[in-house]
């Protein structure tokens, strides 16, 4: 057990809050040179088509630290995003009960995409009750050595940290073949707040993949 070390994430994928449950505590970083097409501004959910990517529009310079990126405010994406979700999940289980919340997390003011984020990633922890200490980092450091750093390895454009046919399987609505790690959202809708034993048992298989490959 240790600490994990993530990036934000904007409704962050399943292994994202598998890795929080795998560690003591968790640091998300903020001060390093903001990264495009990553988790950090976008998340992947599945439609009646298969799997979307949703991201946000951000405002950066070429040097911008990821707690100086804002959010674009304009309702469009919002709209969109919201459509998307909508439209996506309400024929699941759960999202009857989780609507309201959803619509006020996608259209809530916060305009500093780390906050915007973390609104967010609240809220999931606060549903699926995972009681953990997180905090911000302080400064950037290339090289880490007391923390398992997940930073860019949890990555859409990258193998899962945990091989694909090891992802247990649950209900999807619009799913022929099961989808694995997919945003958070998914699982919540599917399976509601019984979604933590799912979110737990990710997270040993996570434990003990990391441990073989120490």
């Amino acid at each position: 057990m240790d600490t994990i070390l993530l990036s934000t994430a904007y409704h962050p994928p399943i292994l994202y809050f598998a890795a929080i449950l795998s560690g003591n505590k968790t640091q998300i970083e903020i001060h390093e040179t903001f990264p495009k097409q990553t988790w950090r501004n976008r998340c992947t959910i599945l439609s009646s088509q298969g799997s979307m990517n949703l991201s946000i529009p951000v405002k950066r310079h070429n040097n911008s630290e990821t707690i100086e990126v804002d959010i674009e405010q304009n309702q469009h994406w919002k709209n969109n995003h919201w459509r998307a979700i909508e439209a996506a999940y309400n024929k699941s289980p759960y999202f009857m009960y989780y609507r309201d919340q959803f619509h006020q997390l996608t259209y809530q003011s916060e305009t500093n995409l780390v906050k915007f984020n973390q609104n967010i990633i609240d809220f999931y922890l606060h549903i699926f009750k995972i009681d953990k200490e997180i905090s911000f980092t302080n400064e950037y450091k290339k090289n880490i050595d007391d923390a398992t750093d997940l930073r860019e390895t949890l990555h859409p454009k990258k193998q899962p940290l945990i091989p694909y046919d090891s992802f247990p399987s649950y209900y999807q609505v619009f799913s022929n073949s099961f989808h694995p790690n997919l945003s958070i959202l998914d699982l919540l809708n599917n399976e509601g707040p019984n979604g933590i034993e799912y979110l737990n048992e990710i997270a040993q298989i996570l434990t003990q993949e990391r441990s073989e490959n120490n």
